[in-house]
């Protein structure tokens, strides 16, 4: 019978082991080297995510992912600012490449990410009835 991993261990053991898996890429296609500094920075930042978890404060809940509602509306707005930074960043870079006369392809396809991923999300996440609140006299009975 398999165990659970603890809440605390999920996020260090998942950089654990996609560290592992992009070390089974890069280290064929790079040498050993990348693997010098890639096993350490793994190390530390699944130890660092432990230790951080471990520690009674509003951080801490988020790592072990107890949040609660207004930790979890803070997280929310961190990564709604990550979002808008990341889709400035793209624009710059692709603007950068444009005046460097560099590859545009793969810049010109993560111009459009944040707009699709725009749309998406404000189809998912819509709420039932377009928004509108149902009053009683908006049933229909038959």
């Amino acid at each position: 019978m398999m165990r659970p991993i603890p809440p605390r261990l999920r996020a260090p053991v998942s950089i654990l082991v996609g560290g592992a898996v992009i070390a089974a890429v890069v280290v064929p296609a790079r040498g050993w080297g990348t693997l010098v500094s890639l096993g350490p920075l793994t190390a530390v930042l699944a130890a660092g995510w432990y230790l951080s978890g471990g520690r009674d404060s509003d951080f801490g809940a988020l790592m072990r992912d107890k949040a609660d509602e207004r930790q979890a509306y803070r997280r929310l707005k961190a990564q709604a600012l990550v979002g808008i930074v990341m889709s400035a960043a793209v624009g710059v870079a692709y603007l950068a490449a444009l005046a460097a006369k560099a590859t545009l392809w793969p810049l010109a396809i993560l111009v459009f990410v944040p707009g699709v991923t725009f749309i998406v999300g404000w189809t998912i996440y819509r709420e039932p009835g377009g928004g509108q609140d149902e009053s009683p006299g908006d049933r229909i009975t038959g």
